[in-house]
């Protein structure tokens, strides 16, 4: 299964309720098709969830982390002026 990835490289997303709201308006990154590049600043949305678990000796709680969609800020600055 894939996580989405929505570009908000060319918009001015702002973590407020509008945007997330209209987040699926987003285009995706490269259509859907590519992995992020490296060093590129991304939001992850995730859930967690803990639950009861004997298949380990040292723990008797687990950790699961769902990851659900991602948020593409900005890609690599590749020059100092950029900054």
């Amino acid at each position: 299964m894939s996580v989405p990835i929505y570009d908000a490289t060319r918009g001015n997303f702002g973590f407020n309720d509008s945007d997330f709201t209209s987040l699926r308006s987003l285009p995706l990154y490269r259509k859907g098709s590519y992995d992020l590049p490296p060093y590129a600043v991304v939001t992850v949305a995730y859930t967690v969830t803990s639950f009861a678990t004997t298949n380990s000796p040292s723990a008797n709680t687990a950790l699961l982390f769902n990851v659900l969609f991602a948020v593409m800020l900005a890609e690599k600055i590749n020059e100092e002026g950029d900054l």
